[in-house]
């Protein structure tokens, strides 16, 4: 009992830090401070206001599942707490990257209404808004890729070294 609480607290202590870099990255890449309610991105011709946490969930998510494969990549992905949070946390990333290719995939199904609108702009402005929301959905498929390759390596790993401790024992 002893053993496991203490691991719940080293792994308490892992995700916070892993918040931390979150926090810091943010601020440092968008020049931003936390108190905000909103961060402003400007895409080319096109802006968005973000709520701060559709941008500080994903991002964590995201430090915290690379912090854990490269933790456990360390390990041989032995211990079982560690890779169910792993495996926890890489399955959110994947469901909440559906939910972000769904939202910037609507302006090509007319989800978006967007000032002026595309049938005023010249051709040139409207392939350059299409292609930035291409790259960002493409993208994000390509990360869910990533993520679902790695664990899968990381569950057969794990299964592999539970599999060699059962014969050794």
């Amino acid at each position: 009992m002893k053993k496991l609480s203490r691991q719940i607290l080293i792994e308490a202590q892992w995700l916070i830090l892993s918040l931390g870099l979150t926090i810091l990255l943010t601020m440092f890449l968008l020049d931003w401070t936390f108190p905000p309610e909103t961060i402003d991105i400007h895409l080319h011709e096109t802006m968005f206001v973000i709520s701060r946490w559709y941008i500080l969930t994903p991002l964590f998510l995201l430090i915290a599942f690379i912090v854990y494969v490269i933790k456990e990549s360390r390990k041989s992905f032995r211990q079982a707490l560690p890779n169910c949070l792993l495996i926890t946390i890489g399955l959110a990333l994947v469901i909440l990257f559906s939910f972000l290719f769904q939202t910037f995939s609507q302006p090509f199904i007319g989800g978006w209404t967007s000032y002026p609108p595309l049938s005023a702009l010249d051709q040139e402005s409207q392939m350059s808004q299409n292609a930035v929301t291409k790259i960002i959905t493409n993208s994000l498929i390509v990360i869910q890729i990533i993520i679902i390759f790695i664990l899968l390596v990381v569950t057969y790993r794990w299964g592999k070294t539970g599999e060699k401790l059962s014969r050794n024992h």
